[in-house]
């Protein structure tokens, strides 16, 4: 088992969530943090045996719900089959964690496919 210098933020690791702090505006609800149920999927890429996706997040507030994840040995079919993409990272073996993240801009998503290509 690796080392581990942050703790995990991921939905999948927490048996109680903690209560979420929501922003109101007039016609959206947002939260500070992503829902792993509500999600659009904007781009992707299987690249041998591992996946690409930018995901958006819509009641996410930062980078306003972009998310670029690189899954290894995984295909979207598996993280479709598990019914939620929570873009954090977690040590929970019954659903598919992100390996990496990227800057959601095109910049970054070149670099999780070049990432990805070099990935055994």
């Amino acid at each position: 088992m690796g080392l581990r210098l942050f703790g995990s933020s991921s939905s999948y690791d927490k048996a109680d969530p903690e209560p979420k702090v929501i922003v109101k505006t007039v016609n959206q609800t947002f939260l500070p943090v992503p829902n792993p149920e509500n999600y659009v999927l904007k781009m992707i890429q299987q690249v041998g045996n591992h996946l690409v996706l930018m995901v958006n997040y819509p009641e996410c507030l930062n980078y306003e719900g972009d998310k670029v994840l690189v899954y290894k040995n995984c295909t979207m079919q598996e993280l479709r089959n598990q019914g939620s993409i929570d873009p954090h990272f977690s040590c929970n073996l019954h659903f598919k964690s992100p390996f990496a993240r990227f800057e959601p801009t095109d910049e970054g998503y070149e670099a999780a496919v070049d990432l990805a290509e070099r990935l055994p």
